[in-house]
């Protein structure tokens, strides 16, 4: 009898050792889980538009009143330039050394000189402008913000950044085109700008003379755009889109050349922010409403995992070395790590 009770204490003992294990396990597991939806770095700032610096490893990103200049590989804030006008789009010079800063609340495109981060004389425009990108040739285009239904077919504004002056407006008539606050890419070579018009409308447009022509447009599904994202190959560009009525629920890679569609996103309803990796074989989406970030392998449409955020991220971008993830929410900048190996 006594060795039958030795035994069984020791199975008790036992069942609590590997029971005192497993619940160790899972402890472990759900923290790891739990850190996945951490970021690395946050900012206590509200971020509406990003840019890189082609030269160097640092991040331009606007905010209400200014510019984030942040440095990429150690993620730390390097300068906050103070501007006024409510800072939106921005992009940097071919050769890394002027920002332009489109101020939604001013008739003019904000100029920094990013090596002294001196804010030089701007550029005065005909609208006050929502986005902006440089081209060849010593242009800028900038697109012109929200100033309501019957008085926002302004057309796209052309500068020349030398003498800091206006150009012309161009715009294309018979289209059913809304031009208030809307989004702009450029290719590689700045000889094609890519136009999302309000309602969503893609154009493709021959910028290489100061004759702008359309080369080819495309209408898309859903009521208004949401975000446009160029992989920095120029090969291919994501467009989002959606309504509230009947939803999108997509979000198509689109070649460059012809706007054709070269696979396809199931991310659900409502497609609001994306970005790509610098070599495009991930993509980084927001469905509307999902408190997530999605990662997508590119090359086989297929999800790889997401990220918890518990709310909606506006803008997502990535730095050139692709290492990390910069998420902008209402009220906070995040950066994350970019992988899915990294998150788990």
């Amino acid at each position: 009898m006594t060795q039958i009770k030795l035994k069984a204490g020791f199975k008790c003992q036992l069942l609590m050792h590997l029971l005192m294990f497993f619940m160790l396990s899972v402890s472990s597991i759900s923290i790891a889980y739990a850190q996945k939806n951490i970021p690395i770095k946050t900012f206590p700032e509200t971020v509406y538009f990003f840019a890189k610096n082609p030269n160097n490893s640092e991040i331009y990103a606007s905010t209400d009143n200014g510019i984030l200049i942040i440095d990429a590989t150690t993620l730390k804030l390097i300068s906050k330039i103070s501007l006024a006008g409510s800072p939106r789009g921005l992009d940097v010079s071919a050769d890394g050394s002027k920002l332009y800063v489109a101020t939604s609340a001013l008739r003019q495109l904000a100029v920094i000189d990013i090596a002294s981060r001196k804010i030089l004389p701007p550029i005065y425009l005909t609208w006050m402008p929502y986005d902006v990108r440089v081209g060849n040739h010593d242009r800028a285009y900038a697109t012109p913000g929200d100033y309501g239904y019957n008085d926002a077919f302004h057309g796209i504004m052309m500068i020349n950044t030398i003498t800091g002056k206006f150009i012309k407006e161009f715009s294309f008539p018979g289209l059913p085109l809304y031009y208030g606050s809307t989004l702009l890419q450029i290719s590689p070579d700045k000889n094609s700008l890519y136009f999302a018009a309000t309602y969503p409308t893609l154009i493709k447009i021959n910028v290489a003379t100061d004759t702008p022509a359309i080369v080819i447009y495309w209408s898309f599904r859903g009521l208004q755009s949401e975000d446009l994202f160029m992989t920095p190959s120029g090969d291919y560009i994501y467009y989002a889109t959606g309504d509230n009525i009947n939803r999108s629920d997509s979000l198509d890679r689109l070649r460059t050349t012809d706007l054709t569609a070269q696979g396809t996103l199931s991310v659900g309803q409502y497609p609001h922010a994306v970005a790509t990796s610098p070599d495009g074989n991930t993509a980084y989406v927001v469905q509307k409403s999902s408190g997530a970030i999605q990662i997508w392998n590119t090359n086989i449409q297929q999800k790889q995992c997401e990220l918890n955020t518990q709310e909606d991220a506006n803008k997502l971008f990535t730095d050139s070395k692709g290492l990390y993830l910069f998420a902008a929410f209402q009220n906070e900048l995040r950066i994350y790590n970019s992988s899915c190996e990294t998150k788990r």
